[in-house]
């Protein structure tokens, strides 16, 4: 193991330092690790690029670390929407108190070569939203806000961006027209449009753990989840699948109560499928490993 970069004199070192560790909640530790881009450029996000972002829970990066020499480049600053600039017209005001902020999730890039990525703050509903950057124009791009409203698109991100069937990319919401049993959600790369595939309740209730990864396997054309509990005696939640092919939600794999005290509950994360053939998945009250085939 060797050091790439360090934080010293960087624009990312302001976090390391002067920082009430009682600010610190686990969504804010949620950048998800570094993405190595096409171009051999690796890409992070951090939620706030200083004690006083951090604090206000807006603000937040998007930058690029360039592994031969060790520099980083913030490509774009997320304001968030408490801006106040009462030098700027209205029009830009109000363009810019409606910006994303706390990105989370880390970034993926689509074979469209540009890195999409969510926030969890700002937006016109302070719900956050999905947002782009093209690496070869350098251009950043607010795509859909996340929303409260009834129909809207929904709000509270359970996941990481992943991609699925034809390039497109895939995560869940927990919240979408006042049901919370979570809702999986597609971006189209092609015309960049954002939409709700499916309610997720059919596979029982609830998600709302803000790091549950989804995993999506190309042989079966199918993605799957885990929930933190399913309903009467599956408890101690479980795996749900969502099919391409037929539009199925179904309820794969559970925890019942009586196994809670081995197996663990509130189900956490699933891994793409591995050499072997198995996807794996944790429990987050006792961070058990259960392995399953479907």
């Amino acid at each position: 193991m060797s050091t790439i970069a360090s934080l010293e004199g960087n624009f990312l070192r302001g976090v390391s330092y002067n920082l009430d560790i009682g600010l610190l909640t686990d969504e804010l530790l949620n950048t998800n690790g570094l993405t190595l881009g096409s171009d051999g450029m690796l890409y992070g996000i951090h939620e706030a690029i200083n004690y006083f972002a951090i604090e206000n829970n807006q603000t937040g990066g998007l930058y690029q670390l360039n592994p031969n020499t060790g520099k980083t480049q913030l490509l774009h600053l997320f304001h968030g929407r408490n801006i106040e600039n009462f030098a700027i017209s209205p029009e830009n005001y109000q363009s810019l108190n409606q910006g994303f902020g706390r990105p989370l999730f880390g970034i993926i890039e689509a074979s469209n070569k540009k890195l999409y990525g969510i926030a969890s703050k700002g937006g016109s509903d302070n719900r956050g939203g999905i947002y782009s950057y093209d690496m070869v124009s350098g251009t950043y791009n607010k795509l859909a806000d996340f929303s409260a409203q009834q129909g809207g698109l929904g709000y509270d991100p359970s996941s990481p961006l992943i991609e699925g069937p034809n390039g497109n990319l895939y995560g869940v919401l927990k919240w979408s027209n006042s049901n919370g049993n979570g809702w999986l959600y597609e971006i189209n790369i092609n015309n960049n449009t954002v939409s709700i595939v499916t309610s997720l309740a059919a596979a029982g209730y609830s998600i709302s753990d803000t790091v549950m990864q989804i995993s999506y396997n190309p042989s079966e054309n199918k993605i799957y989840g885990t929930k933190e509990v399913f309903s009467g005696l599956n408890a101690g939640g479980g795996i749900y699948s969502y099919n391409f092919n037929n539009q199925t939600v179904t309820n794969e794999a559970i925890i019942t109560t009586a196994q809670t005290a081995t197996l663990g509950s509130y189900g956490n994360g699933i891994s793409p499928v591995a050499a072997d053939g198995f996807l794996y998945f944790t429990t987050l009250s006792r961070e058990e490993i259960m392995q399953g085939a479907y």
